[in-house]
């Protein structure tokens, strides 16, 4: 009976193992996703990462569409011992067509896991492109 009791806490345990794993992976995977989908400035498919669908009003959506993504690099990412919430810090580079001129914004994203859809959203807004120094 010992013997059983050992066997099931073990399989237990693998199980939760790899759910973590899985989790790890997903995240990275959506990361991975939303910054390509920023890298080439697909603001209408980012705009699906967030858990809410987030009311943009006409003159942020044109002033996106004045805006093309130069670079997009990840700087800190940092996740809780639960899983649960990640923080990633990211430096966007970007051209802004109606000014002609490049600028460079500090951002920070919270990603949490929603366990009923099984998947991770962000949380936090889109950066404001009209005030980088701001940023």
């Amino acid at each position: 009976m010992a013997w059983y009791r050992l066997v099931m806490a073990l399989a237990v345990m693998l199980l939760a193992a790899c759910a973590s794993e899985q989790r790890l992976q997903d995240l990275d995977d959506t990361l991975n996703l939303y910054q390509a989908k920023f890298r080439w400035s697909n603001f209408d498919d980012i705009l699906r990462f967030h858990h809410t669908s987030k009311a943009m009003d006409l003159a942020d959506y044109k002033r996106l569409q004045a805006i093309r993504i130069t670079s997009y690099e990840e700087k800190q990412r940092i996740i809780t011992s639960d899983l649960e919430q990640a923080e990633q810090v990211v430096i966007i580079s970007y051209y802004d067509k109606d000014s002609g001129m490049e600028h460079q914004l500090l951002t920070k994203q919270v990603w949490k896991y929603d366990e009923d859809n099984q998947t991770w959203f962000l949380e936090s807004d889109l950066p404001d492109f009209t005030h980088p120094a701001a940023q």
